[in-house]
């Protein structure tokens, strides 16, 4: 984890690889997961995990070897993930995503969209298409926090 992301107590990371520059709330746990940079989770959030064999005769790890663990969630640059929110392993998240409060995500976010609810649905996109690309074509994601901070300002003028 990059000395720019802050984890705060009790959050768990298990195979991970975390982005510069974000935020993982408390009490959140994150089994495989890939981060871009500028990211936030409040707090309680879970992603990843065991995905248990419902449609074999048992459920149990101790007695079945078809249940689900350690696909890859990808989780693009500059998302907010809101507490308590869950999503299951696999999934991708694009560029500047935005997931509500309490939000059971399982299935992909296009970027630049917001979802909520649970399952997860599409409540509408956070920019418009004109100004999105503006946003994405800056990269301001790959930037240090300084001239991150001087490419937003920019966009904030043209935009």
């Amino acid at each position: 984890i990059p000395l720019s992301t802050r984890v705060m107590e009790n959050a768990i990371l298990i195979h991970c690889n975390i982005g510069k520059y974000c935020y993982i709330g408390c009490g959140g746990i994150y089994d495989f997961v890939h981060t871009g940079n500028y990211c936030s989770f409040a707090p309680n959030v879970l992603i990843g995990g065991m995905e248990h064999s419902f449609w074999a005769v048992s459920t149990s790890t101790h007695l079945s070897d078809q249940c689900v663990f350690g696909r890859v969630t990808t989780i693009g640059n500059d998302v907010w993930v809101g507490a308590n929110s869950v999503i299951r392993q696999g999934v991708r998240i694009g560029d500047g995503a935005v997931i509500g409060a309490g939000s059971v995500v399982t299935k992909d976010v296009q970027e630049n969209t917001i979802v909520c609810g649970a399952p997860a649905k599409f409540l509408k996109k956070r920019f418009d298409d004109e100004t999105w690309r503006q946003i994405k074509a800056s990269n301001y994601w790959a930037l240090d926090k300084k001239r991150a901070n001087e490419t937003i300002s920019h966009l904030r003028k043209s935009v």
